[in-house]
């Protein structure tokens, strides 16, 4: 249903783009944004939205910052950029954060990761907080 999932997609992406959001907002904006272009296929608009998603988050709040890590992290495992997702998960596993591994472990979003022993690895590292 890959038609009826870049339709719902698109819709959310214009949604996202027509409505004002304040500057503490944007940064969840674009990281939904990001995942919406994911799932459409759309590597390089996620990549975009991900890089400014992230460079609002980087150090101006912290619980915004655990709450939009792993939701990064899925949008490149969406698009298959394992590097980057990979990166994205280690810290989300070595901070506190809103999900836990065994969540990570079955939630059908890191489905393009699951398999590889790097995976587990990193979700084995999690700190316990």
């Amino acid at each position: 249903r890959t038609d009826a999932a870049r339709a719902q997609a698109d819709e959310a992406i214009a949604y996202y783009e027509r409505t004002k959001w304040t500057p503490h907002q944007r940064a969840a904006v674009l990281t939904t944004m990001a995942q919406a272009h994911a799932f459409a296929g759309r590597a390089d608009d996620a990549r975009r939205c991900a890089i400014e998603a992230r460079a609002l988050l980087a150090g101006r709040d912290a619980f915004l910052e655990i709450d939009e890590l792993p939701l990064l992290a899925q949008a490149y495992a969406a698009l298959g950029l394992r590097e980057e997702a990979f990166s994205l998960l280690r810290e989300v596993m070595a901070n506190p954060a809103r999900m836990i591994a065994q969540e990570i472990r079955h939630d059908p979003l890191w489905a393009k990761l699951r398999y590889d022993p790097l995976f587990e690895e990193i979700l084995r590292s999690a700190k316990v907080f």
